[in-house]
């Protein structure tokens, strides 16, 4: 049965980190100037969502399309995002209901994405 685990606070989940590096390798690989970088994170950094880009692309005559776009982010962001160490208060609460490999999309922008492999958990 899948299991959706919403971590509104950021407790369990690494978000920033995450948004960080998908939203660098992003501009990257379009070649975006750091201005765009920047925008992208700070309007990104609570939730984000395909009309963000839409907007976005608008403002910085992107040539990419915004759905495109949308995609790659989500992609990016199933990918990188990592839980928080183990170390953590809140990992042995979700190790014990979900087990080592709990799989926990953070937010909006991950729960699309349709064969995330789980988050990494940091030795």
């Amino acid at each position: 049965m899948p299991l959706v685990l919403f971590d509104l606070d950021g407790t369990l989940v690494d978000r920033q980190s995450a948004l960080d590096d998908a939203v660098s390798t992003l501009c990257r690989a379009h070649a975006f100037p750091p201005d765009v970088e920047q925008r992208l994170v700070l309007e990104l950094a609570e939730r984000a969502n395909p009309g963000d880009f839409s907007r976005l692309g608008a403002a910085f005559d992107l040539k990419a399309p915004a759905t495109q776009l949308w995609q790659e982010y989500v992609d990016l962001m199933s990918a990188t995002v990592a839980c928080r160490p183990k170390s953590s208060k809140a990992w042995p609460v979700c190790a014990r209901l979900f087990g080592p490999s709990v799989s926990s999309p953070t937010g909006p922008a991950t729960s699309s994405a349709p064969n995330w492999p789980g988050p990494v958990w940091p030795d």
